[in-house]
């Protein structure tokens, strides 16, 4: 589980200011937001949930009332990345007949945290990940886990997406395509023109090509690999000649 840093969680965001990072949680105004939509009464008390990197997840409790809350992490963040309002819309839309919790509320409004987030209800459980918990690891208890698992997965795939609403949430289509541009977007962003790039672009392309591909994207892989492995080579050769010409 993740540990809350002294910076994570501020009252208000004057207390925020100086600290050199921006707070994952502002208290003063996320509870008068529970309060606009009638969530819980009093201060709220944080707790870290999961240790997962992706979108940053908190139990927060006012006395008896408990929910669960999910905003991105900080900035900056890799564009379409973390959208956590897009994780909500899917939650309510698969609620009509997927094991799912029920989002309780939703705030686009940046100013209110500092981040867009949503509260949920929590469910108790066991998260499975490395090893099996104790109290669920009889032979019975892991075949009920194997039938429930498919079981919720046949009940996801078995919603009508058109029907809740999630027509135009994205493209039916090209989405391994969508992928490797993004995943060159995201590594150009972030390292130099070195055989980093080169090595990940490979590799990513060699994951993907186990899966289903479109034909024609096929030339255009090989050759945007090509192109920047011939790029890393011809970028190596110069700083050999250059390391070189300055031997004396």
């Amino acid at each position: 589980m993740h540990t809350i840093a002294p910076d994570d969680i501020v009252r208000s965001f004057a207390e925020a200011e100086g600290r050199g990072r921006v707070p994952l949680l502002v208290l003063e105004p996320l509870e008068r937001f529970l309060d606009e939509w009638g969530l819980g009464a009093g201060p709220v008390a944080v707790a870290p949930v999961g240790d997962g990197h992706s979108n940053v997840t908190y139990l927060i409790t006012r006395g008896e009332w408990e929910a669960v809350l999910r905003r991105p992490p900080r900035p900056p963040l890799p564009p379409s990345a973390h959208d956590v309002l897009r994780e909500a819309r899917v939650l309510r839309a698969l609620r009509s007949g997927a094991r799912v919790p029920e989002v309780l509320a939703v705030c686009e409004d940046t100013a209110v945290i500092g981040a867009p987030f949503y509260v949920m209800t929590r469910i108790e459980g066991h998260v499975v990940t490395t090893a099996i918990p104790a109290p669920l690891n009889a032979a019975e208890d892991r075949r009920r886990m194997g039938i429930e698992l498919v079981d919720a997965l046949v009940e996801i795939h078995a919603v009508d997406w058109r029907a809740v609403g999630l027509e135009g949430f994205g493209r039916a289509g090209g989405y391994l395509e969508r992928q490797l541009r993004l995943l060159e977007l995201d590594v150009r962003g972030f390292l130099d023109d070195t055989q980093d790039l080169v090595v990940i672009d490979e590799d990513a392309t060699r994951r993907n090509w186990k899966r289903p591909m479109p034909k024609s994207m096929k030339p255009r892989v090989k050759s945007a690999l090509s192109k920047a492995a011939s790029k890393f080579n011809s970028t190596r050769s110069r700083r050999r000649s250059t390391r070189v010409s300055q031997v004396p």
